[in-house]
């Protein structure tokens, strides 16, 4: 027996498979009589992939034989294994970035001529791609390439335009490609590193805002984003060094709230998921002795009690399932207040040990303003006898004509700094506080709509066993 070649669909292929298998008889006349509509055949109307954002489980996709010249529109189709988008448009290999799963790749009768863009589709971003198709693209007839570089590159896939692919064409590429794949595999594991960086770098940033202490760093930053006399002073080169040490004392208290803040944020978290699991360890409790009386209901109706009994089996029934529901729900309702309690002392504990932070700062912003008021003093001095550089500013010149003028931008930067440490402590107070509030919601609603449902789920039962007594009956 022959084994036939795989290949790829095409127009002429779709033509052959209708007449092979096509109608036969009268039928068959008819078609050859009347012609066979073959471009209605292939779907070549889409243009744009679009309109798939909410199908993310999508782990199958088949765009072939359309107008698409672009791939875009799948970030949200995390889960495709399979995706075809032969006979269409496509230039380049791009925008799958999240299509980490993908096995299956066909790119066939496409307009692909960048053959490099193979290195797009190498094992760090589709670590499970095993079948790639290629064929008829520009890219093929480049004779000297391919299919030797995609065979170097993409050392995992296992089948290359429906053939298994072939070890000694395989080596004969990664001998020719050497340089490239080694270069390739170095740029590898500098994006792997980066990318761990980035992920790292991530979490540490949601942790400060779990903490609510994100944007603490950023205060001195604050300080000067609305001091303008404040900056224009700072260019004198003796001022500058009062002001890095000013920042250096600023940064080393916030270091120091951001740091609280992380291990508070533990210590939350914990606390968080203990009240989790004892809510789930109750639920899980009463489900099993809910489920032990129904149990023995069902137990009682398969021996075929008489309805007598039944009814005042499923009367029992009702009264300690619900028995059994009203305990939980003030079991869990205890256990949700007294976490409530606990929470919210948590959260007053954070905000008194920061509000003794700002006050260091502030502090700290007192002592700055004396002591620039101390350096301001010596330069007004000699700015008056004009000793001082020919390069410096109009705008810093301007604020040494007199010495009310220099008290006067020296008031204002001071203003300028507490009302920026004002605002960063209202804000961790505002988000600690508007946090404790939405996660007490959060819970409180979702134990209210599960025993909603529990109940709705007790009478719906009760009634469907009521309702098998009844037919009995009958």
């Amino acid at each position: 027996m022959s084994q036939v070649e795989p290949d790829v669909i095409c127009h002429s292929m779709l033509k052959q498979a209708v007449h092979d298998q096509g109608p036969r008889g009268e039928a068959g006349k008819i078609a050859e009589e009347e012609g066979i509509p073959f471009g209605s055949i292939d779907n070549n109307k889409i243009e744009q992939i679009q309109g798939l954002e909410k199908l993310v489980n999508l782990v199958w996709l088949d765009l072939s034989f359309n107008k698409i010249s672009k791939i875009e529109g799948l970030s949200n189709n995390t889960k495709i294994v399979d995706l075809s988008l032969a006979n269409n448009e496509i230039e380049r290999i791009e925008n799958l970035d999240g299509l980490t799963e993908l096995q299956t790749l066909s790119l066939s009768n496409n307009n692909l001529t960048v053959i490099n863009d193979v290195f797009y589709l190498r094992p760090i971003r589709f670590p499970a791609l095993r079948s790639l198709v290629l064929k008829g693209n520009p890219v093929e007839n480049d004779e000297e390439n391919y299919p030797l570089m995609p065979l170097a590159i993409l050392s995992e896939i296992s089948f290359l335009d429906f053939k298994m692919v072939d070890s000694a064409l395989r080596e004969k590429g990664l001998e020719k490609y050497e340089i490239k794949c080694l270069e390739t595999k170095d740029n590898e594991i500098k994006e792997i590193k980066m990318g761990e960086k980035a992920e790292q770098e991530a979490k540490e940033k949601q942790d400060r805002v779990n903490a609510f202490v994100n944007h603490v760093p950023q205060l001195f930053d604050l300080m000067y984003e609305e001091d303008v006399d404040g900056n224009i002073i700072n260019q004198i080169p003796e001022i500058m060094e009062v002001v890095e040490n000013f920042k250096e004392s600023i940064n080393k208290v916030c270091t120091t709230i951001v740091e609280e803040g992380l291990v508070r944020l533990k210590t939350r978290t914990a606390e968080i998921d203990d009240l989790i699991e004892s809510r789930n360890a109750a639920i899980d409790n009463a489900n099993t002795r809910a489920q032990h009386l129904v149990d023995e209901f069902l137990a009682l109706q398969e021996a075929n009690a008489s309805s007598e009994d039944l009814s005042k089996k499923i009367d029992e029934l009702d009264n300690e399932l619900m028995e059994i529901e009203i305990t939980l729900n003030e079991k869990i309702d205890e256990t949700i207040k007294e976490f409530e309690r606990y929470f919210s002392d948590m959260c007053a504990s954070f905000l008194e040990y920061t509000s003794g932070q700002y006050t260091k700062i502030r502090e700290i912003q007192a002592l700055h303003n004396e002591r620039m008021q101390e350096d301001s003093q010596v330069q007004l001095e000699r700015f008056i006898k004009n000793d001082v550089p020919d390069d410096f500013s109009e705008e810093v010149r301007m604020r040494f004509v007199d010495k009310e003028t220099v008290t006067n931008a020296l008031a204002s930067s001071h203003d300028a700094h507490m009302l920026a440490i004002d605002t960063s402590e209202d804000m961790l107070n505002a988000q600690v506080n508007s946090k404790r509030e939405s996660f007490m919601k959060m819970i409180q609603d979702k134990e209210l709509t599960r025993s909603r449902c529990r109940y709705k789920e007790i009478a719906n039962l009760l009634d469907h066993f009521r309702e098998e007594m009844y037919n009995l009956e009958d």
